[in-house]
């Protein structure tokens, strides 16, 4: 499922002006009409494919003589997975600097929650995952490119 949303500009600054959403077809490919500007897109992967999301921010001018425009590929990189335990406070670290010092117990049914830093410092959830009865979680991660890389002129 993709979705672009159109952005805030100098002349529409008090809002967002337009939201598409569209599912890619057997090959990967889709298509939006929509007018020039500023849009985040975001990728949902089907359930079943275990990649996460992408977002990516991207700038569409005008077409010449209203033809489509193509846009380049937007690539899924593969997930990070993030794994851990979490426990009540102890005094003692655990021998090896991993998982809970014996003895202390675990919680469970928590979220443990990733957040990212977007370029104008917002936060920008990533990923969360329950803990399970043992304190155990595991939550798949999108890779995140470095401030600016993830945007374009198409």
């Amino acid at each position: 499922q993709i979705t672009a949303t159109r952005a805030a500009d100098h002349l529409l600054t008090a809002r967002i002006a337009y939201a598409y959403s569209t599912p890619t077809d057997a090959a990967g490919i889709w298509r939006i009409t929509a007018d020039p500007g500023r849009y985040r897109v975001e990728v949902v992967p089907a359930a079943d494919t275990g990649l996460p999301r992408k977002v990516v921010q991207i700038e569409l001018a005008a077409p010449a003589n209203n033809l489509e425009v193509q846009l380049p590929p937007i690539a899924i990189s593969p997930p990070l997975v993030a794994r851990g335990t979490v426990c009540s406070a102890s005094t003692a670290p655990a021998a090896n600097g991993a998982g809970c010092a014996q003895g202390d117990p675990v919680v469970a049914n928590a979220t443990v929650s990733f957040y990212a830093l977007d370029a104008q410092g917002h936060s920008v959830l990533l990923g969360s995952a329950p803990t399970d009865a043992k304190g155990h979680y595991q939550a798949v991660l999108p890779d995140v490119a470095q401030p600016g890389a993830a945007t374009a002129d198409y």
